[in-house]
């Protein structure tokens, strides 16, 4: 009996040392990272973190003034950035989820599959979305444009490419069920949406400024393109396959 109660308490103690190794804590991220494997991801304030070749069985979060970098990365929950400097995903990175931010300084999205959304908000200097394939969701870039908590010679102008086969490493996006919707941004850089195909939603362009020619050209849908309220110099030619244009675009 006392080695039957011994076995007990070893079985015991055993146990309380397994549990708490399987809730492992939040990984925090700070430096180049290489064929890992992480529970959930944070990227502390003002850090750098670069996964490649890694998985993330949960969610990545890059927090106030961070960098987040996924190259040929399998995250298989969301991408969230709160105020981070970057957030970069590329290079056959598979997203399970969303890829979402607000208030980033760049935000960053190459040739990768994203199974939802696709949602910079408040991007003060970069919104680059080019050859993603997102499988169920939206791509939506809003209320992007310079840092007003900066003075006007210090701000570095605001750039917003969403596709663009003239560009070199900017293939068009393939929406296969959700829209693209661009509304509210102001852009001094460049103002590009070209070469993206939507197979059933909407193209929407909405209320768009700053001095740079809008280009929404080349388009394949679709559901119905609209663009309203967009500031000029603005281009609209040679989209496709639409069962409606409306607005600027019609």
């Amino acid at each position: 009996m006392k080695f039957l109660g011994l076995t007990a308490v070893c079985v015991t103690a055993m146990l309380a040392i397994v549990s708490p190794a399987a809730a492992r804590p939040d990984f925090k991220c700070d430096g180049v990272f290489k064929g890992k494997t992480y529970d959930e991801v944070i990227v502390p304030r003002n850090a750098a973190c670069t996964l490649i070749d890694s998985t993330v069985t949960g969610n990545v979060k890059a927090l106030r003034g961070s960098y987040l970098q996924a190259s040929r990365t399998a995250i298989r929950g969301d991408v969230e950035g709160k105020a981070a400097q970057t957030v970069f995903i590329e290079a056959g990175s598979k997203i399970g989820g969303s890829v979402e931010s607000v208030g980033a300084a760049q935000f960053y999205v190459f040739n990768s599959a994203v199974g939802e959304d696709i949602e910079p908000e408040r991007t003060t200097e970069a919104v680059q979305i080019c050859g993603n394939t997102v499988r169920k969701g939206n791509i939506e870039v809003r209320r992007s444009g310079p840092d007003k908590n900066l003075a006007a010679a210090q701000r570095p102008g605001t750039d917003i490419l969403i596709g663009d086969p003239f560009t070199v490493g900017c293939r068009g996006n393939l929406v296969k069920r959700g829209d693209v919707i661009v509304a509210r941004n102001f852009a001094d850089i460049e103002f590009v949406i070209r070469g993206n195909q939507i197979k059933r939603g909407d193209l929407q362009v909405v209320r768009n400024s700053g001095p740079v020619a809008k280009m929404i050209e080349s388009n394949t849908g679709g559901d119905r393109l609209v663009c309203r309220e967009n500031g000029t110099p603005l281009s609209t030619v040679e989209n496709k396959g639409w069962d409606q244009k409306l607005g600027q675009c019609g």
